[in-house]
């Protein structure tokens, strides 16, 4: 047969066989490919085929994964390490306090005035709050005391001395809760305190007055509590002491907060910076900026790792995908 009746693709194909004959050979995991294609089982040769492509992954970015992953390790622990460190000089820094109080002077801008000089309406308030909370501390007093020689004990009676001094310790009590505010050196925290001391002393002025009136109905007998409150004579008259002995305690301690506050406003506290401070912020400041370093350094490390794995799963993807065209056409042709 002619050259001119064979069909247009046989002409062609010896053709194009002569002209790349210096046309270099397939190599790497293109020439296994083809020769995969041999392989009768498809499944099978794909897995050889992912195989290979890991292995070839390995060859080009096998070390710089192995060296970030060792990398990473190291600096995994480093940054455990420097964020106990933050969070440590975190706790020093908010335990210390800023300022540290010194006593008031003129030279430090400071002033102090006599009672005498103080402003009409504070002067008043001071006399004022002054009596009541001598009031209330005897008012406590009397109460307790009255409380241990109405309880018939021979002790009480034949010692009195030691029911006053028993009695003595709710003032006392006083005393000790509204000074518990010196060891608040936050001022937003003291100013807490003061105004839960309000809150609960106005809380047990509500309890009282209903257990008075339960207890004393007085010209108002009509009203029932008892029957309110479901309680006896007994429990209730129990309850009325021990309120009314809470409610003279907290008002002592209010009453004090009160004088101390007006007393401040004329002889004020004059507070330094505190060294120590100052040194634990710039300590946490120091930790803090290594931390941050770390931290982009593992960031960095750790995405590039992830990069690396996403390439080398691309690329095992892409050669399987060919493989798997590749072995198709190869079918189509044999059909």
């Amino acid at each position: 047969m002619s050259n001119k009746k064979q069909p247009l693709a046989a002409r062609i194909a010896p053709q194009e066989a002569k002209r790349k004959p210096a046309a270099k050979a397939s190599t790497g995991i293109e020439a296994f490919m083809i020769n995969m294609l041999a392989h009768p089982d498809i499944k099978e040769a794909t897995l050889i085929i992912a195989e290979q492509a890991e292995h070839e992954n390995d060859i080009k970015n096998g070390y710089e994964i192995e060296t970030l992953n060792r990398t990473l390790s190291s600096l995994d622990d480093d940054y455990k390490t420097s964020d106990k460190a933050v969070k440590a000089r975190k706790k020093t820094l908010d335990d210390t306090e800023p300022f540290v109080p010194t006593p008031a002077d003129g030279d430090g801008g400071q002033y102090k005035k006599v009672f005498w000089d103080w402003e009409f309406k504070d002067k008043t308030m001071m006399l004022v709050t002054t009596l009541a909370l001598i009031a209330a501390m005897c008012m406590g007093a009397a109460n307790v005391y009255a409380n241990l020689i109405a309880s018939g004990e021979g002790i009480f009676l034949t010692k009195p001395y030691l029911a006053i001094a028993i009695s003595l310790l709710l003032p006392i009590a006083a005393i000790a809760v509204k000074n518990l505010s010196h060891y608040i050196h936050n001022p937003l925290y003291r100013r807490w305190y003061g105004l839960g001391i309000y809150g609960v002393t106005l809380a047990s002025l509500v309890v009282w007055s209903v257990l008075f009136a339960q207890s004393f109905s007085g010209i108002s007998g009509g009203f029932d509590v008892n029957a309110l409150l479901e309680e006896s004579s007994s429990n209730s008259g129990s309850a009325l002491v021990w309120s009314q002995l809470m409610l003279e305690l907290l008002m002592g301690s209010a009453l004090f907060l009160t004088i101390e506050e007006i007393a401040n406003k004329y002889a004020p506290e004059s507070f330094l910076p505190n060294i120590a401070h100052i040194k634990a912020k710039k300590a946490y400041e120091a930790a803090l900026a290594a931390h941050k370093k770390i931290e982009e350094n593992y960031a960095g490390k750790h995405g590039r790792l992830v990069t690396l794995y996403a390439e080398n799963q691309k690329y095992t993807n892409e050669k399987v995908a060919e493989f798997v065209a590749m072995k198709s056409r190869r079918a189509a042709q044999f059909n």
